[in-house]
């Protein structure tokens, strides 16, 4: 879901690597955070590969669905 230049990424099933790899995203993600968390407390973000890859090692894994708000540096683009 997109709103602006936020991307909402829901997550049913929590990665194994507890790393979140969105290799088709191209535009520059400012900052990550869980929807749930009212502090919306940022998520590293890195590149791997030329990957843009999201660090969930500090989160815990819920029983739940997940929604991670992806702020964005400008509008979407993937490919």
């Amino acid at each position: 879901t997109t709103k602006d230049n936020t991307l909402y990424l829901h997550l049913y099933a929590w990665p194994k690597e507890r790393a979140l790899a969105l290799p088709t995203l191209k535009t520059p993600i400012a900052k990550a955070a869980f929807l749930h968390d009212p502090e919306r407390t940022a998520l590293p973000v890195k590149y791997v590969k030329g990957a843009q890859v999201i660090d969930l090692r500090e989160a815990l894994p819920g029983e739940h669905v997940h929604v991670l708000r992806l702020d964005l540096a400008s509008q979407l683009s993937v490919d």
